[in-house]
């Protein structure tokens, strides 16, 4: 680990060193607002930032005798809140910790700040709660059924949804909708016990579905603090049965509003045959659903 330098120049283009070696982590220098302090060094060999304007320090006189403490302003004011981070997380994980592990969670854990450096301003929170593999737990579909009020004829029940390739699905019948085509809504629910949503580090449905040649489908989750649905992501369906696994959320998505009072997460599924593609009936079928929740391992 090395200061970036202070002399406000791109180091890719510039290097300095120990800070442009491949294997060393620079760090170059932010403000209280998370924007480069107007001296330290940046680009794209510059790995991570981290406070370094106004730092409040102890201080040493020439002589060597501690005079109290000052504010003092450089990446090398910077650098050493990174080594502190680095030891915070030895310090849950084990000195025995492989450096590229620790570099990684690192590297991950920042906050994005603008392109100024490669990474981020370190964390300090998420680096240390990171460094510990999250804890997951799948969750298995608690409801599904056809959107309510749409009128659409299904076949099957929840099991037939819970358990993968025995046979059986729980199906929905494609209705025409004119000018768009024949579609087909899958409604599905999870509701996992004791959950802290404000928790979750990330979030996937996995399921496997079946609709027509020619079929795309969309991906919806219910957002209980907007009162509409979120479209999350759009895939292609073929005639056999397709795999899926998409997140809900990205790695700063704020879960709770997935999830209402009662723990309950709602995923829409939809199908659309186009009508360019004419009025063929099929039916949207979903074999195996689950959710799979992942939350920080806050253990010792």
């Amino acid at each position: 680990m090395a200061a970036a330098g202070n002399d406000s120049i791109d180091i890719s283009v510039t290097p300095v060193f120990p800070a442009s070696l491949p294997d060393v982590i620079s760090v170059a220098a932010s403000t209280s607002s998370d924007r480069r302090a107007f001296f330290s060094n940046y680009g794209p060999t510059t790995l991570v930032a981290a406070p370094g304007l106004d730092v409040l320090s102890t201080y040493w006189t020439s002589d060597n005798a501690v005079t109290g403490y000052q504010y003092d302003s450089g990446t090398s004011m910077a650098s050493p809140n990174v080594a502190g981070v680095v030891a915070l997380m030895l310090s849950r994980a084990g000195t025995d910790t492989p450096t590229s592990t620790v570099r990684t969670v690192l590297e991950r854990s920042v906050k994005y700040v603008g392109g100024w450096v490669k990474r981020g301003r370190v964390d300090a929170y998420r680096a240390v709660r990171d460094i510990i593999p999250a804890k997951s737990s799948t969750i298995a579909l608690n409801a599904i059924a056809a959107r309510s009020g749409a009128g659409f004829v299904t076949t099957g029940a929840l099991f037939d949804a819970q358990t993968a390739s025995d046979g059986r699905a729980f199906g929905v019948a494609a209705k025409n909708y004119t000018g768009t085509g024949m579609l087909a809504d899958v409604l599905m629910t999870f509701k996992p016990t004791g959950l802290d949503a404000g928790s979750l580090t990330s979030a996937n449905v996995t399921f496997r579905a079946s609709a027509i040649v020619g079929a795309s489908a969309m991906y919806w989750v219910y957002n209980n603090s907007t009162g509409s649905w979120d479209l999350l992501n759009n895939f292609a369906i073929s005639g056999g049965y397709t795999t899926v696994s998409l997140p809900l959320g990205g790695s700063t998505t704020d879960y709770r509003k997935y999830f209402d009072s009662t723990g309950a997460c709602q995923v829409l599924v939809r199908s659309v045959l186009p009508s360019r593609l004419g009025y063929q009936s099929y039916n949207l079928k979903v074999d195996y659903a689950t959710l799979t929740l992942s939350q920080p391992n806050l253990g010792p």
